[in-house]
């Protein structure tokens, strides 16, 4: 950016000594700096963009794989509470077979 700010002075100091220095010249040359300037500036906003859609991108798939855990979670929950109902359904058929067999 300041070897851009120095050629920028230096044209505009060799016009200046001339005797009768182009306007549109000067016009274009200042129009050229400040194009410069700014396509600086859209790049870094553009890299910052970039760098945050990685991130939602990334900060998305975490969320989806996080659901799916969830979700196999909360199925192997059921599947042991099922089971647990069952073993307890089992377990008081049975109690009621030893109470029948002790009578």
């Amino acid at each position: 950016m300041e070897d851009s700010n120095e050629t920028y002075l230096e044209e505009v100091r060799l016009l200046l000594r001339e005797r009768e220095p182009k306007l549109e010249t000067l016009v274009d040359i200042s129009l050229k700096k400040e194009r410069n300037a700014q396509q600086a500036k859209d790049a870094k906003v553009l890299g910052l963009l970039q760098s945050k859609d990685a991130r939602i991108e990334e900060l998305e798939q975490r969320t989806v794989q996080q659901e799916a855990d969830y979700g196999k979670l909360a199925q192997a929950f059921q599947d042991q509470k099922r089971l647990l109902r069952a073993l307890e359904e089992q377990e008081a058929n049975s109690n009621e077979v030893i109470s029948d067999l002790e009578e």
